[in-house]
Formats: structure tokens, sequence, C-alpha cells
């Protein structure tokens, strides 16, 4: 009898771990481009009037860093237009679950200084789907040390 209950127990374990070799299929074709991309110094173009007042009001503003957003529910995409003045570029992280691919998160975006008379425009278009939102941070994710 107890060696019955060995061999069952040895092949349940067996079984157990059979089962959770993680081997689940994942998206091959998955992409982070689908989820964010972004663009320097380029404004869509039915976005002109709109951001290039909002540019002008940002230029005159005391905050260094200005975003305006343009998204709605009845839309996929939605874009975040970020202008920062003396700093020469940004440094764009998608923020998600490597467990799951259905995961959603936000965008953190951190300014890269540059010399104080720079100003930047990055165009950041994005799948509501997945982005929750924009975070603008002084503090990077990884860092570079």
């Amino acid at each position: 009898m107890r060696k019955s209950l060995q061999i069952h127990l040895i092949f349940g374990l067996l079984f157990i771990t059979i089962g959770c070799n993680g081997n689940a299929e994942t998206d091959e074709s998955f992409d982070l481009h689908d989820i964010y991309s972004y663009e320097y110094n380029s404004i869509e173009s039915e976005h002109n009037d709109l951001i290039t007042k909002w540019i002008s009001e940002s230029r005159l503003s005391d905050h260094p860093i200005s975003i305006h957003s343009i998204s709605n529910d009845q839309q996929r995409y939605g874009y975040d237009y970020v202008f920062a003045k003396g700093y020469k570029a940004f440094e764009i992280t998608f923020v998600f679950s490597a467990d799951s691919m259905d995961s959603k998160g936000p965008l953190h975006i951190v300014g890269i200084k540059g010399e104080e008379d720079e100003e930047i425009l990055v165009k950041i278009k994005y799948d509501s789907r997945y982005v929750l939102g924009t975070i603008i941070s002084d503090r990077r994710i990884f860092s570079k040390d």
C-alpha cells in the first residue's frame, strides 16, 4: 500500500511538472511599435493649428516641460505632444508587465538636459488599448551607470 502511494505521488508530481513547463504560446509578432511610436519636431496635419498655438503658449510659460494630449474614446490612437525648454531629447518608455501581452500601463517620459536655449518637441502616437496615461519624470526607470 505504501509503495502504491509513492508511485501515485511520483506520477502526480511528474504530471504537475510536465503541465507547468512554461511552454505557453507567445505572439512572436508582438512589437512595441504597435503600442507607441514617436517623432521629433513633427505635428499631425489635423493637429497643426492647435499644437502650433499651444507651443507658442508653452514658450511663455515658466514650466520647462509642457504636455498636450489629444485622444477620445472613439479612436484607437491617441497623441501626446511634449514640448521642453532647455532639453535636447526625451527617453520614452512603455511600462507594462512582461507576464501578459494584454497588460496596460503608462508611458514614462524623461527629459534629457541640453543647453538653456534649446527647445524640443516630440509627438507620441499610442494605442489607447494599452497606454493608460503619460508620466513626465526627472528620474529614469533604468539607471545608465
